[in-house]
């Protein structure tokens, strides 16, 4: 048997959007000690409009974000448009492989579980020599 997941995504018809946001909060696992604090902020901020349709208590997804909307890939020698997490994920992870390569290349440790450091911020392409 199949398991069965219910959809949702965040959309917004006041919007003249072709296209929704894959993040917002989980049915399925609680908020991770790690968000409470940006979350808790983040909530502050959100119109009661919004009161019910979301797990409050859920943990915030994606953790990250990146570049998503009309992102060319090369597919069999012919560039195709993909937009989403389909997207977004593959370009992160092949930016943490190349900031850890260049950590590893200069004797560092990688970066490691990203989601409860304190330290992370931004990089600027200026800041790492990749090789």
């Amino acid at each position: 048997m199949a398991a069965e997941f219910l959809i949702v995504a965040a959309y917004d018809p006041r919007f003249n959007v072709p296209f929704t946001s894959g993040g917002g909060f989980s049915n399925y696992f609680p908020r991770p000690a790690y968000q409470e604090a940006a979350v808790t902020k983040y909530l502050t901020y959100i119109s009661e409009d919004y009161a019910g349709l979301y797990n409050a208590s859920g943990r915030g997804i994606p953790d990250i974000a990146a570049q998503s909307q009309n992102f060319s890939t090369i597919w069999n020698g012919t560039v195709l448009p993909v937009d989403g997490t389909s997207a977004a994920t593959p370009l992160a992870a092949a930016i943490f492989v190349l900031v850890n390569d260049a950590l590893i290349a200069a004797g560092k440790p990688p970066m490691g579980f990203l989601n409860v450091s304190n330290s992370i911020s931004v990089v600027r392409p200026a800041q790492l020599t990749l090789v």
